[in-house]
C-alpha cells in the first residue's frame, strides 16, 4: 500500500519564549507522530517563526503553497492559479488560526482542494477533504478574524492610554539616550553621545552642512555610532526628524497598516507628540525647528524625493552632454596625487533608477562621473574666459535697453515709484561699470571672440557641455555652424530644441559642432522648428536623399538610356534594392551614395548639377 504524502505547516505570530515553546512542541509533535508512521510520508515540515496569522504572506506558507502547484499571485476565476502537480495530498496544522487567521484563506482551500490537496486540523479533528467539515472551518475562520480584530482594538485602546499616562514607546538603540524599559519606562541622557547630537543638528541646521557632508566631517574626526560605523545620510536624515530630541515622546508616527490591510513602514501624517518627563531634552527647539525648516526646503513635495539647492560652486551649471541633465555634486574621493579629497559631480538623471519592461533595473544615463579638480582645469582654460567676455557683452547691451526704458518712464511715475527707479538704476550702472572694468583689464581681445564655449569629452562622448552666451560670425559654411547660429539667434537652447525636434541635447551638440552628419528627416524637422531654409542643415547625401534621390537617379538613368538592370550593375548592387530606391522603397545609405557617386563618375555625369547648393560635405 503507497504511503501518503503529508506535510505540516507550524506557525507562532511572535518571538516570545512562551510562544516558542508552543512552536517547537508543534514541530515536535508532527515529527513524532508522522515522521516515523509508516502510513505516511512526511514531505517537508513548514514552519514560520514570528509571522502574523493576519497576513497570507509568510516565506515558508508560501513555499509549501508553491509546492502545492499554486500561484498566489496570479487568479484563475474566483480561485488562485492552479501550476502544476502538487508534492504532496495532505496539509496538517494544529487548528485553523495556525494556518490563518483571515477569511480570504477560504479561497485558497477552495483552490488547495481543486487541485488534489486538503487541509487536516488536528486540534479539531476536521478536513477540508469531508463536506461537512467545510462551513464549520469557514465558521472558526470567520471566529479567529474577529479575535484578531478585537486584539488589534484593544491594542490601539492601549496606545491612547498610555499616550495619556505620559508613557514613551522607544528601544534601547536610540542614539544619545539610555533606555531604562518598564516599570521605570524612560529615557536618560549620554553625556558623550549628547554631544554628537547637539554637533549634527548645528551643523545642518546654522552651518548650512548637508548629510552627506556631516557624515564627512564626523567621519573625519573619528566620531563613529556605537557601532564603531560612519554615521550614514540616511541615519542623520532619521535623527534630524525625531522630536524625541526636544523631550517630548512621540507615536503613532509610522504605520504598517491596519489589520489585515497590511503595508511597508510609511508615516502616518498624524503623528501625536506629547510632553512628558521622562525624555530629557537634547536639542533647544529653536534649533529642532530650523532643522525642519530646512528640511522641508529640500523635498520635491511630489515626488517625496530631496534636491540639491546648490551649496557648491558648480551648483545648476553642469550640464550633461548625454541626456541634458544637470550635474550634482555626488560626494567625494580621495586623490592620491591631489593629497586629499576631491568633491565629484554626477548627472541627476545617472542617479535615478528605473526598470525596464522585464522588470530588470536600468540606469537612465551612463555618462561618467567628473573630478572638481578637471572642471577647474577647464575654468581656468581661455574658452572659459571668453564665454564670459560673451556673456559680460550681452548684459551690457541688456543693461543699456533696461537703463533707457527706465529713463524714458521717470517722468511718468509717482514720486515714490521715481525713487524705487532711481535706485534700479544706480544698480544697473554699477553693473555696467563693473563689466567696463573687466573688458579693459585686458584679460581679453577682441579675437577672442570667436569661441563660443567648451565641451568636456570622454572616450568619444560629450561629458559635459558647459554653456554660454555669446555671438558669431554669419560666415556660416557648415550645417553645424548654421544650426548653432540659428539656434542661438532665436534663443533655443540646446535641450529646448532637441526636444522640439524629438532628439537628445548630446546629439544636437555633435550636429552642432560637425562632429556628426545631420540625418536627413532631423535636418528637416530643425529647418522647420527654426523657420529657415533646409538647405542650411544639409550635406551632399542629404542634399541627395532630398532632391529626392528616386527623381535624380530615375532621371540620369533615363537619360543615359539604362535599364535599372543595367544601372544596378554599374552601381555595384542587386536589381530589386536599385529598384527599390526609384520607388522610394528603400532610401539608399551614406556607403551606397558613395558607390552612386562612383558611379556616376564613371558614367560622367556630374551629381551636382542636379542637386541644390548643399552646405557642405
Amino acid at each position: 500500500m503507497a504511503r501518503i504524502k503529508v506535510c505540516a505547516y507550524c506557525r507562532v505570530s511572535t518571538k516570545d519564549k512562551e510562544q516558542l515553546t508552543s512552536f517547537e512542541n508543534q514541530i515536535a509533535y508532527f515529527q513524532r507522530e508522522f515522521g516515523a508512521n509508516g502510513n505516511y510520508e512526511l514531505v517537508h515540515l513548514y514552519t514560520d517563526r514570528g509571522r502574523s496569522g493576519t497576513s497570507l504572506k509568510r516565506p515558508e506558507f508560501d513555499k509549501m503553497i508553491l509546492d502545492a502547484g499554486i500561484d498566489k499571485a496570479q487568479m484563475d476565476g474566483d480561485l488562485f492559479r492552479i501550476i502544476g502537480k502538487p508534492k504532496f495530498s495532505r496539509i496538517l496544522t494544529k487548528n485553523t488560526s495556525r494556518f490563518a487567521r483571515n477569511v480570504s484563506a477560504d479561497m485558497l482551500l477552495k483552490t488547495l482542494r481543486k487541485n488534489g490537496v486538503y487541509v487536516d486540523f488536528v486540534d479539531t479533528g476536521l478536513s477540508t477533504e469531508r463536506d461537512a467539515d467545510i462551513m464549520v472551518v469557514q465558521m472558526l475562520q470567520v471566529l479567529d478574524e474577529n479575535e484578531s480584530r478585537d486584539k488589534n482594538r484593544k491594542v490601539l485602546f492601549g496606545i491612547q492610554e498610555g499616550i495619556k499616562r505620559g508613557n514613551i514607546h522607544t528601544h534601547g538603540n536610540l542614539y544619545g539616550y539610555k533606555y531604562y524599559p518598564k516599570p521605570e519606562n524612560r529615557l536618560e541622557i549620554r553625556e558623550n553621545e549628547s554631544e554628537v547630537v547637539r554637533l549634527i543638528f548645528d551643523l545642518y541646521a546654522n552651518k548650512g552642512m548637508g548629510v552627506q557632508r556631516i557624515s564627512e566631517y564626523l567621519t573625519e574626526r573619528g566620531i563613529l555610532t556605537r557601532q564603531g560605523k560612519p554615521f550614514s545620510g540616511r541615519s542623520l536624515l532619521i535623527m534630524l526628524r525625531n522630536e524625541t530630541y526636544t523631550g517630548r515622546g512621540v507615536r503613532k508616527k509610522f504605520t504598517t497598516g491596519l489589520i489585515f490591510e497590511k503595508h511597508p513602514v510609511r508615516e502616518t501624517g498624524r503623528a501625536v507628540i506629547f510632553e512628558t518627563d521622562k525624555v530629557p531634552a537634547i536639542v533647544d527647539m529653536a534649533t529642532f525647528e530650523k532643522a525642519q525648516r530646512t528640511l522641508e526646503s529640500k523635498v520635491q513635495h511630489k515626488e517625496r524625493r530631496g534636491i540639491y539647492t546648490g551649496k557648491t560652486d558648480f551648483a545648476g551649471k553642469l550640464v550633461c552632454g548625454c541626456c541634458g541633465a544637470h550635474y550634482f555634486s555626488s560626494g567625494s574621493d580621495y586623490i592620491k596625487s591631489v593629497g586629499g579629497r576631491v568633491r565629484t559631480y554626477a548627472c541627476k538623471t545617472k542617479r535615478t533608477m528605473s526598470r525596464d519592461k522585464d522588470g530588470n533595473r536600468v540606469m537612465l544615463c551612463s555618462n561618467p562621473n567628473v573630478s572638481e579638480t578637471k572642471i577647474n582645469h577647464y575654468m581656468q582654460s581661455r574658452a572659459f574666459g571668453n564665454g564670459l567676455l560673451f556673456r559680460f557683452s550681452r548684459g551690457m547691451e541688456e543693461l543699456e535697453g533696461i537703463r533707457a526704458a527706465l529713463e524714458s518712464q521717470i517722468d511718468k511715475q509717482t514720486a515714490e515709484q521715481v525713487n524705487d527707479m532711481k535706485e534700479q538704476l544706480a544698480q544697473i550702472t554699477a553693473q555696467k561699470d563693473k563689466l567696463l572694468d573687466l573688458y579693459m583689464s585686458d584679460m581679453f581681445t577682441d579675437s577672442n571672440l570667436n569661441h563660443t564655449g567648451i565641451y568636456l569629452y570622454s572616450k568619444g562622448k560629450i561629458m559635459i557641455h558647459l554653456t554660454f552666451d555669446y555671438k558669431t560670425d554669419e560666415k556660416c559654411t557648415t550645417p553645424g555652424q548654421y544650426l548653432k547660429y540659428h539656434r542661438t539667434f532665436q534663443g533655443f537652447t540646446t535641450r529646448e530644441l532637441a526636444e522640439k525636434v524629438g532628439i537628445v541635447p548630446a546629439t544636437l551638440v555633435l550636429y552642432e559642432n560637425d562632429r556628426h552628419p545631420i540625418k536627413h528627416s532631423t535636418a528637416v524637422a530643425l529647418a522647420n522648428a527654426l523657420g529657415i531654409d533646409r538647405n542650411r542643415l544639409l550635406d551632399k547625401y542629404t542634399a541627395f536623399v532630398d532632391y529626392p534621390y528616386s527623381t535624380l537617379l530615375k532621371k540620369v538613368r533615363q537619360e543615359l538610356s539604362l535599364t535599372q538592370m543595367q544601372m544596378a550593375e554599374v552601381i555595384g548592387i542587386g536589381q530589386t534594392s536599385y529598384s527599390g530606391w526609384e520607388r522610394e522603397i528603400r532610401v539608399p545609405r551614406r556607403k551606397e551614395y558613395e558607390k552612386i557617386l562612383a558611379a556616376l563618375k564613371k558614367l560622367k555625369v556630374n551629381a551636382d548639377t542636379y542637386l541644390c547648393n548643399p552646405a557642405s560635405t
